[in-house]
């Protein structure tokens, strides 16, 4: 199996093979928002959050436990692409890239999903297709 993640609007998703893959009916296509799972600005700490609405597609269904919205409690900082913060310890990065770090929270729920996927993927043997070809 597989998913991908990237943000919604990404141009990824207009690729022609990206395309067709959205439209397999047994895709799980999930939206998200980044900031339902806790990714702030670490230069203001928990004062601006960063919405980073976000597309996963898995070729699991148990991947829709990554679903989440924003719930609308918290104001949301922007994301300029060239913005620059200076973090805690000093150093300087552009909220894009310091945003394409994954929350705990988002990790946790994603290890949730990938265990139960693997746990009901269905395993192959070598004598179902014969020895591997190399």
């Amino acid at each position: 199996g597989f998913s991908i993640e990237n943000p919604w609007l990404a141009i990824l998703w207009l690729l022609p093979f990206f395309r067709s893959l959205l439209a397999l009916p047994w895709m799980c296509n999930v939206s998200l928002d980044m900031c339902a799972y806790g990714l702030r600005n670490p230069a203001t700490g928990s004062a601006e959050f960063w919405k980073k609405p976000t597309r996963c597609v898995a070729s699991s269904l148990h991947f829709g436990i990554l679903e989440k919205k924003c719930d609308g409690s918290h104001v949301h900082g922007d994301l300029g692409r060239r913005q620059m913060i200076v973090l805690p310890n000093g150093s300087r990065k552009s909220k894009i890239e310091v945003a394409g770090a994954y929350t705990a929270s988002f990790c946790k729920r994603l290890v949730t999903a990938v265990r139960a996927a693997v746990n009901d993927a269905v395993w192959f043997e070598e004598r179902d297709f014969g020895p591997a070809q190399h």
